[in-house]
């Protein structure tokens, strides 16, 4: 067990559901080598809050700021008003990452590979405003070999993010090259639910689904990754925000 130091909280204890007390102890309050938890609800609200607030050192802020902000960010908690994700209420104050993921360009190595393929071709929205848009260059590459890739042809593909119907695609290229939106929800979930077999920390991904998923489909993607052992997943209906940092046309 990773080292574990219990956080008084700076204030009132939240008000949970019993349903959601026990989805704490089952999941993210520290437990001992037994088993058995050894931290409250209000304690494990506490050390998350205790190691966001660390950060505001970096920026220049002496222990007592530091103390206000842990405070502020615990009340916030507590008062339900704000949660994070799964992976900084398991990981705070004791190993790894804080954050769920990253929006990050594949890159053209072997530690890309491993990178999920969002969309063969897509558009990405930075902070200015602009719009660029984004082509798997193995795809572009051979598409340009075989002689079917154009700018046209990139835009068809913006509006699914896949190309298992594009008839003017040689099926032997569509057969390899699958995208985020190919892949049934329950195969997403069973590779996260494989990698976190042999994890200790908290390994979550975003589940992709497409504008007309229903809420059926949702509600059996998070009760499979209950039942996986998952301990965090993320589950994004395509157009859910007006602003995308990768989205279709």
């Amino acid at each position: 067990m990773a080292e574990f130091r219990a956080h008084l909280p700076p204030g009132d204890a939240p008000v949970l559901s019993k349903n959601a007390v026990e989805v704490l102890r089952s999941r993210y309050l520290v437990k001992d080598r037994r088993g058995e938890c050894i931290e409250t609800p209000a304690q494990l609200f506490s050390r998350v809050a205790w190691s966001v607030a660390e950060a505001e050192a970096a920026c220049g802020a002496g222990r007592g700021e530091v103390k206000r902000w842990h405070k502020r960010y615990y009340d916030s908690m507590a008062s339900l008003d704000f949660l994070p994700n799964s992976p900084a209420l398991m990981n705070a104050q004791r190993r790894g990452m804080l954050s769920a993921c990253f929006v990050l360009p594949i890159e053209d190595s072997i530690e890309g590979i491993f990178e999920t393929v969002y969309s063969l071709v897509f558009v990405r929205q930075v902070l200015d405003g602009a719009r660029m848009l984004q082509v798997n260059p193995l795809f572009r590459q051979i598409a340009a070999e075989r002689g079917f890739y154009s700018k046209k042809l990139g835009r068809q593909i913006t509006k699914t993010g896949s190309i298992q119907k594009l008839a003017e695609i040689p099926a032997s290229v569509r057969r390899i090259f699958k995208a985020a939106y190919d892949i049934e929800p329950q195969w997403h979930i069973r590779m996260q639910a494989a990698f976190q077999q042999h994890c200790d920390a908290a390994v979550s991904k975003t589940i992709n689904l497409n504008e007309e998923a229903a809420r059926g489909a949702i509600d059996k993607a998070y009760k499979l990754a209950y039942r996986l052992g998952c301990k965090g997943v993320t589950v994004y209906r395509r157009g859910s925000r007006k602003h995308e940092p990768m989205s279709l046309y």
